[in-house]
């Protein structure tokens, strides 16, 4: 069985006129001399790393692909047509745009294929931080946006990214409602970095920004995924990595939730706490316990190196806890079973 995957593109912003915080984050470190000067051979360097001649594709232009050059933009796009021309392999393309730059022109100029998806660049809409991003960011373009995409019946997701500047948990939830009032297709949480070289690196080093620790990042994006998981909006990722997001290596990051699998971790967090509360509420005791989740996620039960089994038998002084993969289960539900234990 084929299955489609992601070939992930990642255009580095230019210098933009606005000035929004959101674009600073990465100000201060210059483009790839070859995305400069050459933006189409860039391009096409970067496809044919990671195609895939056995598995079907789907194109994914990361970055900001609109600070290119109107002539450099349009290039692009025919090259991605040449590709898709007589190919069974790719599938669709895959934008990422800020709400503001979505209008019903740019969607006709991307259906350059059958299958056009946008993932929208909201950062945080929550009032307390978007009235504090910049002159392009208002959270009316975010209404029009989505309601424009829905009546022209493209699928579309949201990025949102906890701890930017002037915000707090409570700003990054009230972000998240926003967005799951306009039920977007997926939404990838990307909890901010700081790159060496930039904009935030300067405010982090003389105190005007502290960055997201792993663990307030954890907790914060677990109770994201709880709330995205009751209105069944599908979590496409979590957390952001170097070098595909950014084209840098990971020393290049000097602050932020930086980790290899923060998504495992969220998700390991998220299946001790449902374990946890069902536990609280049942009589166990003498008796065997038998922890059943979704086929394919008992490594998040069991969490490193068995640590979420080793933490419930610490707390409940149990002995007999096992983890059993059902294909009845999704998300972080967990099903509790229990019996007379023979010992």
């Amino acid at each position: 069985m084929r299955t489609t995957r992601i070939v992930p593109v990642f255009i580095p912003p230019r210098s933009c006129v606005s000035t929004c915080i959101a674009c600073h984050i990465l100000h201060g470190r210059a483009p790839a001399a070859l995305w400069s000067s050459r933006p189409v051979e860039a391009f096409e360097r970067a496809v044919m790393r990671r195609w895939n001649r056995s598995t079907a594709v789907e194109i994914g232009l990361y970055g900001n692909l609109l600070s290119l050059a109107p002539d450099a933009v349009g290039a692009i796009l025919r090259r991605i047509s040449e590709l898709v021309e007589g190919s069974e392999r790719a599938k669709a393309l895959r934008v990422v745009l800020r709400p503001d730059q979505i209008d019903p022109a740019l969607l006709d100029t991307l259906r350059i294929v059958d299958e056009l998806r946008v993932e929208l660049d909201v950062a945080g809409p929550a009032e307390a931080v978007v009235r504090r991003m910049g002159p392009v960011h208002r959270i009316e373009h975010l209404w029009q946006a989505a309601t424009l995409l829905k009546r022209e019946g493209i699928e579309w997701g949201a990025h949102i990214r906890p701890g930017l500047p002037h915000s707090s948990p409570d700003a990054d939830m009230e972000s998240l409602d926003i967005l799951r009032a306009l039920k977007p297709a997926f939404v990838r949480i990307l909890p901010t970095l700081v790159l060496r070289g930039t904009w935030l690196e300067r405010e982090m080093i003389e105190g005007r920004f502290i960055p997201l620790t792993i663990r307030q990042a954890v907790n914060l994006c677990a109770d994201m995924m709880n709330r995205l998981d009751e209105d069944g909006i599908a979590v496409a990722r979590v957390g952001l990595q170097p070098v595909r997001d950014f084209g840098v290596e990971a020393d290049a990051v000097v602050g932020g939730p930086l980790h290899p699998s923060l998504r495992s971790v969220v998700e390991s967090k998220r299946m001790y706490e449902s374990a946890l509360t069902h536990l609280e509420r049942m009589d166990w005791r003498r008796k065997k316990v038998r922890l059943h989740v979704g086929r394919g996620r008992e490594h998040y039960m069991r969490g490193l190196e068995d640590f979420n089994l080793e933490r419930l038998r610490a707390r409940f002084g149990m002995n007999a806890i096992e983890v059993h993969g059902d294909e009845g289960l999704c998300g972080s539900r967990v099903r509790v079973e229990v019996e007379e234990s023979s010992g």
